[in-house]
């Protein structure tokens, strides 16, 4: 193999002819390409003739540890990605990819994209590298760059959006953002294709967090701190062991193509959701819109802002699609604000709603929907344990209810509904003939109440 002087005369690189023997039968690394990663030489063009590299044939893409600056003019990509079977990877938090704005912490006018992907690519993996959307991530609190969005996936600027787009099998793995103005990871669509995995990524104090619109995407025990969560329109995805800390959430449906059916959110952890978003309403810790089969389950959420919720299935408004039965199951939910529901479905009737344990500053649950099944929750709300808006045929049993029978309320034309339930007191909601209740209290306890001729009976 033939060696040249590398630009600083410091070390030797691959000749031109053996570089691109190289790229096929190992990995182009962009200091063979002419990168310094000193954090003052303008690397741009190198990262493009690495990646131009690997274009046509496939391969990998090298990024040694160091700190690389790259530039391009506003609402275009700084780099651009063609091509099929390309793997990106570096050294984790020692390799950094960065737009050097000094700035002053606030969002930016110009948009600029570090690796713009183009076009139907498929089986793309980035792995173990950071972005930096400015060259000082811990001035303040949230302090934004110009670099809008570290990875976009679309048409050649500034035609973003690909109609019949099919791009597959990409995989996120361990890669860090940090301060980016907008969304960190995008993609306008990809409705042919799909089959993506964001796995061990991480999403540090930006202004708007992941953003997908593609079949079959699955989010795996990433973390998000101080951003906008997870915002996806993905049909058939999945969260699941995901972190989000002083973080937004995760909101699905609604703002692009609802996830159609079967979505998956499991396992989760939420400190602190704190509306970090452009649009405050966003912040509920969970909202998923016009979906069917949701199950969402095993999630743990702490500390919700005022007049926001913990989990809430509704219909889309953008869409007129209306919400089908999900299942929610195992949560935890504590969260005391004013205003806060525990969980709320506004939509998806023929819900099942079982093993929650809620603490709410307002209704630990309240149903507004018909057909669903209650059961075995453990409720405790400022206003109401269980409240039950319009939700005929509902069937309501063997939940605890903290603050005592008097806590489970009914509103509207609520009718058919089957109760029965355990607690303190005598419930004070008109309940249908044929509810029952275990009084738990006092000289009272272990006994059976049967409503009969609209009055509550010892058995």
């Amino acid at each position: 193999m033939a060696f040249d002087p590398t630009p600083d005369g410091r070390s030797w690189r691959p000749s031109p002819s053996d570089r691109d023997i190289g790229v096929i039968h190992g990995a182009a690394n962009v200091k063979w390409f002419g990168a310094r990663g000193d954090g003052g030489t303008d690397d741009t063009a190198a990262f493009q003739r690495a990646f131009d590299a690997v274009a046509d044939h496939g391969g990998a893409v090298h990024i040694p540890p160091g700190r690389y600056r790259i530039r391009c003019a506003p609402n275009e990509g700084c780099v651009y990605i063609r091509g099929n079977d390309i793997h990106v990877f570096g050294h984790g938090p020692q390799s950094v990819i960065f737009i050097d704005d000094p700035g002053t912490g606030t969002p930016k006018v110009a948009s600029m994209t570090g690796f713009w992907i183009i076009g139907n690519a498929s089986r793309l993996c980035f792995e173990n590298f950071e972005f930096l959307g400015r060259n000082d991530p811990y001035e303040g609190t949230r302090s934004f760059g110009n670099m809008e969005k570290a990875i976009r996936h679309g048409g050649e600027p500034p035609d973003e959006f690909m109609p019949g787009n099919s791009a597959t099998d990409w995989t996120f793995r361990r890669v860090g953002f940090r301060n980016m103005y907008h969304h960190v990871m995008y993609s306008p669509g990809a409705p042919n294709g799909g089959r993506w995995r964001v796995e061990g990524c991480y999403v540090e104090k930006c202004l708007n967090g992941i953003n997908f619109n593609v079949p079959d995407v699955v989010y795996q025990s990433c973390r998000l701190y101080a951003t906008d969560g997870i915002e996806t329109s993905d049909q058939r995805f999945a969260i699941l062991d995901c972190t989000f800390i002083d973080s937004n959430g995760i909101s699905a449906g609604g703002n692009g193509n609802p996830p159609s059916a079967g979505p998956q959110i499991i396992g989760n952890r939420f400190y602190n959701v704190s509306g970090q978003s452009q649009a405050d309403s966003e912040s509920d810790a969970i909202t998923v819109a016009g979906c069917t089969g949701a199950i969402i389950k095993n999630n743990y959420i702490d500390t919700l802002p005022t007049a926001h919720h913990g989990i809430v299935v509704k219909d889309t408004t953008v869409f007129g699609v209306v919400a089908g039965p999900s299942v929610i199951e195992g949560n935890v939910i504590l969260t005391g604000a004013a205003g806060n529901h525990g969980i709320w479905l506004p939509g998806g009737p023929k819900s099942i709603v079982t093993n929650n344990h809620i603490v709410a500053g307002a209704a630990a649950l309240l149903v507004a929907v018909a057909d669903c099944l209650v059961q075995g929750n453990w409720l405790d709300g400022v206003s109401s344990d269980l409240l039950l808006q319009n939700a005929d045929r509902t069937r309501v049993a063997d939940n605890r209810m903290a603050g005592g029978l008097s806590k489970l309320s009914l509103q509207g034309t609520t009718t058919g509904i089957t109760v029965s339930t355990f607690g303190t007191g005598v419930p004070t909601a008109a309940l249908p003939n044929g509810s029952t209740f275990m009084r738990t209290d006092g000289g009272a306890g272990s006994t059976l109440y049967v409503r009969e001729g609209g009055a509550w009976v010892a058995k």
